[in-house]
Parts: structure tokens; C-alpha cells; sequence
């Protein structure tokens, strides 16, 4: 055997080895690859939830402004309506009056006799100073019951009681109610609702 086999020989082995070792390393450079493509998916998959926590608090945070927004609104709205009621015995009918200057919307009047409705009116809008008017039959025929039941010693008028609920909507959008009782007689009066 000569130099020349020898020396080639010995470079074979080196480089056998040599391949040997870049295989190895190239299997751990595949294992490695591998685990970092596994956390890069982790990563997005994490940067997705991230994104719609985010998305899901930005909504959160608009509706808190709209809720601020109309607390603002609520709080801004301290105007003072005013209602009253009259009711005309020789036709029957109830004028609930708006009695300032400010239009209510979506108003609703409900009146009550002895624990039972007599009357349930709706009106969209309702003007500053204008009326909602409705007939109210029993009452006239409670004023003419309750007229005969007296004798003729009693002295003073004849009244029938009447609850009245007023509901509406203000012009800022709150919603706003009263509750009367009231006491109507023949004589044709305004009576405040407080």
C-alpha cells in the first residue's frame, strides 16, 4: 500500500465522519425547526385570541362612551312638565292638558274608578299647552248615582274620585309618569296633576 491510499484512506474516513456529524446535526437542525414551527402556530393562534380580546374590549369601551353619553343626557334633562286634567260633566269628556311649554311624546293616559279603568288614551305627540281628550261615560253616570244617594240636608257638591296616570317621553328621550287622584264634580274645573 502507498502513501497515496493511505492519505486517501484517511481522507475517506474524515470524510465519512465528517457526513456523518452533518447528518446528525442536520436531524437536530429538522427536530429544532420543527418545534419552532409548532410555537410560531402557538403564536398566531394566541395573536388571534389577542386581536379579538382587543376587538371585543374596544367594543366594550363604545358602549361605555354611549352609556356615559346618555347619563350626560339624563342628567342634563331636569325639566319640569306639568300636567292638568279637566273634565266636562255635561259632555263627558276628560281634556288632560300639557301644561307647560315643552312637547311630550309617546303620552299615554290612563284613568281609574274604583279600581277599575273607565279610560286608556295613546297620543303620539303632545304639544306644549295642548290636550288629549277622551270621553268618560261613568263617570257622568257615577255623578248622577252619587247625586241621587244624597238627601236634601247635604249641602255641597257631588264628587266622584278618579286616578290618573300620565306617562310620556320627554324631548331629550327620558321617560317620565305622575300619578294623581282627583276628585270631579259638575262644576267644570282644571285640577293639577302632581
Amino acid at each position: 500500500m502507498d502513501w497515496s491510499n493511505i492519505v486517501s484512506l484517511a481522507f475517506s474516513a474524515i470524510g465519512c465522519v465528517t457526513g456523518c456529524a452533518a447528518l446528525v446535526q442536520t436531524h437536530n437542525a429538522n427536530k429544532i425547526a420543527e418545534k419552532s414551527l409548532g410555537v410560531g402556530e402557538e403564536a398566531n393562534m394566541l395573536s388571534s385570541e389577542s386581536n379579538g380580546l382587543s376587538s371585543d374590549a374596544n367594543q366594550i369601551g363604545e358602549n361605555a362612551n354611549l352609556i356615559a353619553g346618555r347619563s350626560v343626557e339624563v342628567t342634563s334633562d331636569q325639566r319640569t312638565y306639568e300636567w292638568a286634567a279637566q273634565f266636562d260633566a255635561k259632555t263627558g269628556v276628560m281634556a288632560v292638558i300639557n301644561d307647560c311649554g315643552f312637547s311630550a311624546s309617546d303620552v299615554r293616559v290612563v284613568v281609574r274608578m274604583e279600581d277599575e279603568t273607565i279610560g286608556d288614551v295613546h297620543a303620539d305627540d303632545v304639544a306644549g299647552f295642548k290636550q288629549v281628550e277622551f270621553e268618560l261615560p261613568l263617570v257622568c253616570e257615577k255623578l248622577r248615582e252619587e247625586t241621587a244617594k244624597r238627601s236634601e240636608f247635604v249641602i255641597g257638591p257631588v264628587f266622584v274620585r278618579l286616578d290618573i296616570y300620565v306617562s310620556w317621553i320627554t324631548n331629550l328621550g327620558m321617560h317620565r309618569s305622575i300619578h294623581s287622584k282627583q276628585g270631579f264634580s259638575y262644576t267644570k274645573r282644571k285640577k293639577i296633576l302632581s
